[in-house]
């Protein structure tokens, strides 16, 4: 495990829980740009939630609604029978782990992560102006703010290890309190992901021309998840382990 620290303090003050899940939320930018370097660009986003990342595969659909984005499963009219395929552009090391660790108002704040088996499958097929058409129908965009979307078109891929420990284990001679938690996946899931943005025909739902974007939209914006926290292993379709510790 690496110990880099190079994060600002305001990085810190936003762990205010060792729930992975909550801690993943607002740090998510940093931990991916620091550790998968070959992503770095404007164009890929962290996905928001680490225990609901599996909805972000390629051709899903992303829109917006009440202010936040979410992924909006099978929502197209039609099946597709193009395929993602991995791509040889980005060769990453097999293990790749980070340790950030400062002390924020006298309490000590780690973070540990560390990915394995790193691989990006894209979509490299181009389709025309109208070949692609949402079912308008469907539930998360009958009150979607559908003049356009968002479709993935390339996911990064790992293995994920992530841990979230806050207090100090050592002070003085004296053990104090430190509570962990700790979200693993044994097999790669999905951690970033680039999209493109599209404008909709809402009466026919057929997709437009593509239109250039940055990604700020979705690495800035608000999201919504599809399950409550208490729910959170209903959507991921591998197993993992969440699990948490603490010592005196």
């Amino acid at each position: 495990m690496q110990d880099w620290s190079p994060l600002p303090e305001d990085f810190y003050r936003k762990i205010k829980t060792t729930d992975p899940s909550k801690t993943w939320y607002p740090v998510r930018s940093s931990i991916v740009e620091s550790l998968l370097t070959l992503l770095k660009g404007a164009e890929w986003i962290a996905c928001p939630y680490i225990e609901e990342s599996s909805v972000f595969e390629p051709f899903s659909v992303i829109v917006q609604r009440n202010n936040r984005f979410r992924v909006a499963p099978d929502a197209f009219a039609h099946e597709i029978f193009a395929k993602p395929k991995l791509s040889e552009k980005y060769q990453f090391d097999e293990i790749m782990n980070r340790k950030y660790t400062r002390i924020v108002d006298s309490v000590r704040k780690t973070v540990k992560v560390e990915l394995r088996e790193s691989a990006v499958h894209e979509i490299n097929e181009t389709f025309e102006v109208g070949g692609l058409c949402l079912e308008m129908e469907h539930q998360e965009l009958l009150s979607a703010s559908l003049d356009s979307c968002y479709i993935v078109t390339a996911v990064a891929y790992s293995e994920v290890k992530f841990s979230v420990s806050i207090g100090d284990s050592k002070r003085r001679g004296n053990s104090l309190h430190v509570e962990n938690e700790v979200f693993q996946t044994n097999q790669p899931i999905p951690v970033a992901f680039k999209a493109d943005l599209f404008p909709v025909d809402t009466e026919t739902g057929e997709l437009g021309m593509r239109i250039r974007h940055d990604g700020s939209e979705l690495r800035e914006g608000r999201w919504k998840k599809l399950v409550r926290s208490e729910e959170k292993a209903l959507r991921v379709p591998v197993e993992y382990q969440y699990t948490e510790t603490s010592q005196v």
